[in-house]
Order: C-alpha cells, then structure tokens, then sequence
C-alpha cells in the first residue's frame, strides 16, 4: 500500500457532470486513500482563470458539515485570479435524481470493482473513532485535501509552489489538521474552525465532538501546530455558535511566530456558514498577499495587556482601531440570541453582548500605537483593526484576553 507521499496521483474528468452554468470548471474523480485492499473516490471540481496564459497560484477548498464539492466557490476564486479545487470530503457525488443533488456512496457510473465507499461525517465523532484509521472521516478527509493540492500541483499552469488551502467550519477543522501534516502549501485559511476545540479549551457547541478520549489521541490539530510554517489567516466570528474565538486564539498564538504572516481576524456579525465565510474578502486578500507579498496587509507587533492596554502596529496606511469587551467572564449557553444567523433555532451562543469602545492611534516614526483604557467592569476583550484593502475592508484582531 502506497502511503500519500509516495502514491500516483489518479484523476479522470467526468465531463457529463460538470457545471454548465461555469463554463470553466470541470468535475473530476480523484483516488483517495484505501480501506482494507479497495480504493476509495472522491469527486471534485477543478477550475482555472479565463485567458491566463502563464502559471497562477492555486488554493484547496474544504468545505462544511452538510456541504459538498462547489462549483461556485472554484469560480469565485478563479475569477479572483487561481487555479482552484473543490473535493467532497464525505463520499458523496452528484445525482440529479436526489432531491439535493447529492448521493451518498458510489453508484451508477461511479462503481468500479477496486473501489468502495469513504467514510462519511455523520456526527458520530462524539462517541469516539475507530481504532482502525483507516475507518476514520478525517483521516480520508485530511488525506483528500493534500492528494487535491498535489493534482493541482500536477497541472501545467499551476505555480507548484504557491498552492494554498482554505477551509470553512468543519473545513476549517480539516484545514488546521492538513497544514500540521503537508508543509508544502504556501498559505492555509481556517474559517471558524481551528484547534485546541476540546473542553477545555473552548467554549462552542463543536466541543461535544472532542471530548472522547479515542478522538483527543489522534485529531487535535494543535498536536501538530510546531510543524505549521506557511502563513495562516484564522478568520473566525466573534459570537459564533459552533465555535468560540478562544480556540482560534490559541491557534494563533501557536503559529503567528513561525513566520510574520500568520494573521488572526475575529468579525463582528459574521454570522456562520459557507455563503457567510465566503462574504468576507479578507480570505483572498490573504492569499493574495501571501503568493505576491502585495498588497501588504497590517501586522500587530505587540499582543494586549491587561486594562490599559498599547498595541504596536506595522502598517502606513488609514486604519481604524476599536475595543471588543464582555463584562462577565466568557460562557456558553443554549437560545435564540441570533434569529437572524440561526434561523429562529436555539443554538449554543455566547451569553455575553460585546461592548465596543474607540482606541486612539499615536503615529510614530515607523509604525502606528493603539491605545486604549478598559472600564473596571470589563471581563475579557480583543482589539480590531480595520482597513481598506483594494476597496474592499479587511479587518485583523489581536487574540483574545480575559482580564
């Protein structure tokens, strides 16, 4: 059995499925990793900007629980200037016979002897995993990410070296496994998801699935942060109810020191989902900068301390600066705080409210200082710059800090 680094890559288009409505993204099959003595499948869409002629840099896009493959995103990202591809982590494929539009397990054209079916995500994470690896969601899920970079890597008019991974809830879990695993991508962005989800470490209703001792010995990605040295975008939303923002940051103040990238960015009423991720620009602006080095995104060169905090910012253009503080200590609980992002659901949301204040910027020589005071009452905060990036806002934050 080959083990990923050294397995060919086996790819087939299967033109009858590809997306009419985007001309220029095609559907694959890919083989991914196996099961006793079968391979398995994966389905993918692959896509490539209009009339460039020369190499382009590339991203891996994973995508959420009860998500799929998506065209669209390919398209979004290929109109922005990438090469991109788009897998089904879960063993579905496309069947416009299904009321959705996607089947679980191989069928029809998809069958082959040699073949079986992947393990889906069907929640059972929380009750533990299977001894056997190779019986384990995220480890086929892990391993078709890589396995997609290095089809894209195998493509002529790809730059090999500036393929990055970008990933969206439990894609963003896939994402913060994958960069600890390949350092051969040249950027990575975690939306929502990250590390250090256990218990222990984080508050959101994503920490049920982490509890087992079975899962916390093989799938904790911050196991594996000392191996991260690609710049990374932990783009997450400050009242999240999947996650919270002290596992993003935490994982971000375990990679932001392996190079002076890596960027933590916490948005006010992000909401959570795929079209909600997709929404915010920062994530391209990240990997733009990333594989160009322009345009030059802001850096925090200091992390905030206690009530009366400074923070040193590298960066020579407008930006504003605000306070993000709760007046308790942080905690979780289940409600309908958000109808609008939950659907009127009650969902596992934050308790607090955040307050925001103004901090004041002190222009100096060669960098900018943010100032600001908290009130007594204040239970834990983190600070917000915003700018204006190629017409588009980008926000980064500092971690977040219980006082």
């Amino acid at each position: 059995m080959y083990s990923i680094d050294t397995m060919p890559v086996v790819y087939k288009y299967y033109p009858e499925f590809d997306p009419s409505e985007y001309p220029y993204v095609k559907a694959i099959l890919y083989d991914g990793m196996t099961i006793g003595t079968k391979k398995t499948k994966v389905f993918a869409y692959i896509g490539f900007p209009e009339q460039v002629a020369g190499p382009v840099p590339a991203v891996v896009l994973v995508h959420g629980g009860g998500g799929h493959a998506s065209a669209q995103w390919v398209a979004e990202w290929n109109a922005r200037g990438f090469a991109a591809i788009s897998m089904d982590t879960t063993g579905f494929y496309p069947d416009a016979q299904v009321a959705n539009g996607w089947h679980y397990g191989l069928y029809g054209s998809f069958k082959e002897m040699a073949y079986t079916d992947a393990p889906t995500n069907d929640g059972s994470m929380v009750h533990g995993v299977a001894s056997d690896v190779e019986q384990n969601w995220l480890y086929h899920a892990v391993a078709d990410a890589i396995i997609a970079r290095k089809i894209l890597a195998d493509q002529a008019n790809v730059f090999s070296d500036k393929i990055g991974i970008c990933g969206v809830s439990w894609g963003g879990i896939i994402t913060s496994l994958v960069i600890g695993y390949d350092s051969n991508f040249a950027f990575a962005v975690s939306i929502y998801g990250s590390g250090y989800l256990s218990p222990q470490y984080t508050l959101g209703s994503i920490a049920k699935n982490f509890t087992h001792e079975s899962v916390q010995s093989r799938w904790l990605a911050e196991k594996r942060f000392a191996n991260v040295k690609m710049p990374v975008l932990w783009l997450c939303w400050n009242d999240d109810n999947n996650f919270s923002i002290q596992g993003n940051t935490r994982s971000y103040l375990d990679t932001c020191d392996a190079n002076g990238e890596t960027r933590l960015s916490i948005v006010h009423n992000m909401g959570h989902g795929g079209a909600a991720a997709r929404k915010r620009p920062e994530s391209i602006l990240f990997a733009s900068a990333a594989v160009t080095g322009n345009p030059t995104l802001p850096k925090l060169l200091t992390h905030p301390v206690g009530r009366q905090f400074t923070v040193d910012v590298d960066y020579n253009k407008d930006f504003t600066a605000s306070v993000y503080y709760i007046t308790s200590p942080m905690t979780y609980s289940v409600h309908s705080k958000f109808s609008t992002f939950g659907g009127g659901k009650a969902l596992t949301y934050m308790d607090q409210e955040w307050c925001i204040l103004p901090c004041d910027i002190e222009k100096l020589d060669n960098r900018n200082r943010v100032k600001g005071c908290l009130p007594e009452n204040a239970a834990g905060y983190y600070i917000e710059i915003k700018t204006e990036i190629d017409g588009e806002e980008f926000v980064i934050s500092s971690g977040y800090t219980e006082i």
